[in-house]
């Protein structure tokens, strides 16, 4: 072999060595990339959370006030008074029936088939929601 394949040679394996490093270095970009995709994906599922919930708090605190303003004008109709009670002419009344819906206690009949008891709802709803 002559002065310039021993060049050549030489040249190859640089060039060789240097992919090889640039592989290994990839490497750990690619687990850094990994890793940050990670990150990238929780705050996207962040984000996403916090959208929905942008939109379904204050929908259904206007749903809950929406009912007490039919709730004073059927008391209205029908010469009562109406909530009234908690807060300035009752607007707080939403609240306090929203602490009192999720503080009742969960009735579980002792002699009902308990799966059919909790899963017939939830069919029943799904269903309407479909049609």
């Amino acid at each position: 072999m002559g002065e310039g394949g021993a060049r050549r040679a030489v040249r190859v394996a640089r060039r060789a060595q240097s992919a090889h490093s640039r592989a290994a270095a990839g490497g750990g970009l690619r687990r850094r990339a990994a890793a940050e995709g990670g990150r990238h994906k929780m705050l996207y599922v962040l984000e996403t959370v916090i959208k929905i919930l942008a939109i379904i708090v204050p929908l259904l605190i206007a749903v809950a006030y929406v009912t007490l303003a039919e709730r004073k004008i059927l008391a209205s109709m029908q010469l009562r008074v109406g909530p009234n009670v908690v807060g300035v002419a009752g607007l707080l009344q939403p609240l306090a029936d929203g602490v009192k819906l999720f503080s009742k206690e969960t009735i579980l009949p002792t002699h009902a088939n308990l799966v059919i008891f909790l899963v017939a709802p939830v069919v029943a709803l799904s269903l309407s929601l479909i049609t």
